[in-house]
């Protein structure tokens, strides 16, 4: 028995608002694969761990409809890279 993802909002649940896309991309990363999310599931999941408005551009985005991950990986880490804090 596989257990459903956090729940955004809950302890451990990663959250995106524009800054540090490589650690939320990493640590969704992570938790897909603690939680055992297949690919589809990985990539239709993931606009709910993001805000509203961000969520909204990434599922207008032609990488999000056809459903490749790593182009739409790209696009995010493109998009969002200036924000990227270490």
């Amino acid at each position: 028995m596989v257990q459903p993802m956090p729940a955004l909002g809950t302890v451990g649940a990663p959250y995106f608002v524009g800054q540090n896309v490589l650690q939320f991309i990493k640590q969704y990363k992570r938790l897909c694969t603690q939680y055992r999310v297949i690919s589809e599931e990985k990539h239709q999941g993931l606009p709910e761990y993001y805000n509203y408005w961000i969520g909204m551009w990434i599922q207008s985005l032609p990488k999000f409809a056809i459903g490749n991950w790593t182009e739409l990986v790209r696009k995010l880490r493109t998009e969002y890279q200036i924000k990227n804090y270490y």
